[in-house]
């Protein structure tokens, strides 16, 4: 007997939510003082779609950028739970979380804090191509310069450093993302190592996320 084919009625839909935050909790013991702890975050839940922009406002210590940090996994949550695609990055450890992180990026709220003034920004552009061993030498470099290019950017300038670039400029390299049009190729059925290009979509490039402080007055 042959099992029947699923219909496109009951194929199985992905799941329209991309990042899914549910009561997280995020405190910091204060040492000395019995048991005191800052609340930096407290019961957050937060759901985004894929193709959605969410907004986090607030005014500064509220806790924005230690939330940001949880989601992309670089500080442990005291409680609560964080999904991403479908898989809880709170319980991820070693490889897989590892894995992961090719799937994300973090734009920082000052760009000139983010970007090391000891490397030239074509080292910076490529470091994450190096981590993730990630095409050949030629093949990164002319990723480093395919993404000066999409960022506006002369592709030329991989060897000037941080501190030459406008203030603006500079939001745009914290900006590049150098992971997401990276294919995996295969020879002979066998895994290969991972081919530079630029033909991915951007539905399917990395989760982006950025903070912003506002300051409030009473005006």
């Amino acid at each position: 007997m042959q099992a029947a084919e699923r219909s496109p009625q009951t194929a199985v839909k992905a799941d329209p939510v991309i990042l899914r935050v549910q009561d997280v909790y995020k405190h910091f013991p204060i040492a000395g003082f019995g048991g005191l702890a800052v609340r930096a975050v407290d019961g957050v839940t937060l759901e985004i779609r894929r193709g959605e922009a969410l907004g986090l406002v607030g005014e500064s210590g509220c806790g924005k950028s230690t939330l940001a940090r949880l989601i992309t996994a670089l500080l442990p949550v005291t409680r609560g739970k964080i999904f991403f695609e479908g898989q809880e990055i709170t319980a991820m450890r070693g490889g897989r979380l590892r894995r992961m992180r090719r799937k994300m990026q973090m734009i920082f709220q000052d760009p000139f804090a983010s970007l090391d003034p000891r490397m030239t920004v074509g080292d910076i552009i490529q470091e994450p191509l190096d981590n993730f061993d990630i095409g050949s030498g030629k093949q990164r470099q002319r990723r480093v310069q395919e993404l000066l290019r999409l960022v506006g950017l002369n592709p030329n300038f991989t060897n000037r450093y941080p501190h030459e670039f406008s203030g603006g400029q500079r939001q745009r390299l914290g900006g590049t993302p150098p992971l997401p049009a990276c294919r995996r190729s295969r020879r002979r059925g066998a895994p290969g190592p991972d081919k530079v290009g630029a033909t991915t979509p951007p539905a399917q490039g990395p989760y982006h996320l950025e903070v912003s402080n506002h300051m409030y007055t009473n005006e």
